[in-house]
Formats: C-alpha cells, structure tokens, sequence
C-alpha cells in the first residue's frame, strides 16, 4: 500500500495538470491584491475627473476605500481569492484520478494488488496532499500579493482562522471524494468535469435554496439548511462551525469512498 501511494504521488506530482494549475493558482493569488489596488484607483480617479472642479465633498463621497492593512485571519480562512482558483483544483484532481484509466495501465497496477480498491485509496490520500498543496500555495500567494501593497497584521483571530483552514481543507476533500467516485468509479470525467464547474462556480446556491424552502414548505424543516451546511457553500464562507463541517464533510466521504471502491471492485477494469 505504501509503494502505491508513493507511485500515485511521483505521477501526480509529474503530471503536467497539477504543475500548470499549481503555478496558476499562484500567480494569481499573488496578483489578487494588487490588482484590486489598481481597480480601486482607477475607479478613485474616474470618479474625481467626472466631478466638477471644486466640489471636493461630491469626489470624497464617490471614492473607494483600499484599505492599508489587512488582517492575516481573513487570508488563512479564505486562501481561495477567487472561484476560479478552486476550478483549478478540481481539474487537477481529475486529471489525477482519471489518468491511469485514460492511459490505460490501471488494469496491471490493479492485477497485482490482493484488492483492487487499494488503487482507490491510494488515490484518495494522495488528493489530501495535493488538496493541502494547493491550499498552502493559495495561502502563500494571497500573503506575498498583499505585502506587496498593504500591512497584514496578526489578529485575535489567528488561531481561529488556523482551525477553519483546517476544516476548509477536509470539506475539499469530501468534495473531491465525489470527483473521485465518477473519475475511478464510473469512469467518467465528462460528468466529473461538469460537476467540478458546477460546484467551483456556485450554481448550487440556488438549488439548495430551491430544496430548503420545498422542505420547510412541505416538511416543516429549517428553511436554510442546505445552503448553510452544503459542503461547497461552507467553503466560502469566512467562519466554518467545526460540528457542522466535520458532520457534512464525515459523511460525504463516508459514503463516496466505499462507494467507489465497491464499484471499482465489481466492475471490469480495461
């Protein structure tokens, strides 16, 4: 088991999908801070040239705000600046756990193990290190982009923040227990591509708000469960409740990677 996850780690780590989305979520969290500088200030001087000259007070009252310094609790609880960089996970996870089907050689890796679900399990703990990977990037990249155009400054909420990365970190990896299940479990990364769009951009949103009010309408439920307690909506949010997102994403994986690896036992692999 130690071999394969080992072998899943040099060919991930090889894979030219994590290196080019590894160096993109970089480059942009970097540029993150810099770039709202720049917007702000373009913004700050269109609104001081459509003013009329004098009436200083009109220009005051339209002008954005950057602020000089900014907490370092608020980069650890959100490492993802934008949406964007959580696409980038996903098709580097998928890429990840579909190569080995698309490249054909998952049936000799598989012929030589007493199970063929450890593949499986490799592969899920090899997505906890390059989740972990890319979250730190992520992290790192959002520090180095604002201390290049402001202060951070250590808060109360340091700790706080440290706990809600943690917990970040394990709701993705329910997540991609998901991705995990279509890619090795059905074989499918159509559909886990769809998926990983769907969830990045948060289209969700409004399917759980459709289901929460149809269940406090019909079943008397709390009329915003879903969209407090999804997994992919606790994500964006900057304080994660540690019950709630080790309930949700516990059973998520709970269910996806038995899932997957019972499937991937009983099906032919070629």
């Amino acid at each position: 088991m130690g071999n394969l996850v080992k072998m899943d780690f040099y060919r991930m780590r090889k894979s030219k999908s994590f290196i080019v989305n590894l160096i993109i979520v970089s480059v942009f969290s970097v540029a993150y801070a810099p770039v709202i500088k720049l917007i702000v200030a373009i913004m700050n001087k269109f609104v001081k040239s459509q003013t009329k000259i004098g009436d200083d007070s009109s220009a005051a009252g339209g002008m954005i705000e950057f602020e000089k310094t900014v907490n370092i609790s608020e980069l650890i609880s959100s490492p993802f600046c934008l949406k964007i960089l959580l696409l980038m996970l996903f098709i580097s996870i998928i890429s990840f756990t579909y190569a080995d089907i698309a490249n054909g050689y998952v049936k000799n890796i598989a012929g030589q193990l007493p199970k063929r679900g450890y593949t499986v399990v490799s592969k899920f703990i090899v997505m906890a290190i390059h989740n972990t990977i890319f979250m730190i990037c992520a992290l790192v990249g959002r520090i180095v982009g604002e201390l290049l155009v402001r202060s951070v400054t250590f808060d109360d909420g340091f700790t706080r923040s440290l706990i809600t990365f943690v917990l970040k970190l394990i709701l993705l990896q329910s997540i991609c227990s998901i991705l995990l299940f279509v890619t090795t479990g059905l074989g499918n990364k159509t559909f886990a591509s769809i998926i990983g769009v769907i969830i990045s951009t948060g289209v969700l949103g409004g399917i759980y708000m459709g289901i929460d009010y149809l269940a406090a309408r019909f079943l008397n439920a709390e009329d915003s469960y879903f969209i407090k307690n999804a997994p992919d909506q606790l994500l964006s949010v900057e304080k994660v409740a540690i019950i709630n997102a080790i309930l949700v994403s516990g059973a998520i994986i709970a269910i996806f990677l038995p899932l997957t690896i019972k499937v991937f036992n009983k099906k032919d692999v070629k």
